[in-house]
């Protein structure tokens, strides 16, 4: 699940609820626990399994992850894990810049590799800035996320995970998979 989509496809909702939310998207702004969790908790109880779930964007804060924790603890015990992938603030402005995301199918990508009439090359829909990924409201996104992540580092202790994201794809995805594995086999 990625929470950003799950934000995204709300706000294009014409309710009281998605125009909040864009709102609070267009501004770069984080949303409330209490919104955050009623709308993922709303998602997880439609999943038919939640032995292995993987969720982007989420928590933003400690409140969120105790929140979760709480929410999760019956079913998931300690079996929680926290990403954090490592990347200095330039590289990841200059990402986010170039990215294109399809209107159609959700394929992302990097300007450089998008075909010269700016089509996705898996299904030929228009390739878009994201309408949240401004400068001012990136930023202000990296701003609460850099105090954010090393707080919620803090909380987690002993259940992160933490990768470079300097390398390339195939070594981050490595390391991802390597240090979800270790992670889950000392716990099973």
């Amino acid at each position: 699940m990625v929470m950003g989509d799950i934000f995204r496809e709300i706000a294009k909702t014409n309710t009281s609820l998605g125009k909040k939310i864009k709102k609070v998207i267009e501004a770069g702004a984080l949303f409330d626990d209490k919104m955050t969790l009623m709308i993922l908790t709303s998602k997880i109880r439609k999943l038919k399994k939640m032995d292995k779930i993987i969720i982007d964007g989420f928590p933003r804060d400690v409140g969120q992850a105790r929140a979760f924790d709480k929410y999760v603890s019956d079913s998931l015990g300690n079996k929680i894990l926290f990403i954090h992938i490592r990347l200095p603030r330039a590289n990841i402005l200059d990402r986010l810049a170039k990215r294109r995301v399809c209107v159609n199918c959700n394929f992302i990508t990097r300007v450089k590799k998008t075909n010269k009439n700016n089509r996705c090359p898996k299904c030929g829909g228009q390739m878009m800035v994201r309408y949240d990924e401004n400068k001012k409201a990136i930023k202000a996104r990296l701003d609460v996320y850099s105090l954010q992540s090393r707080l919620l580092r803090q909380y987690f202790r002993k259940r992160v995970l933490e990768v470079d994201g300097n390398q390339t794809i195939s070594k981050v995805s490595r390391d991802l998979i390597n240090g979800i594995k270790k992670y889950f086999l000392k716990r099973t």
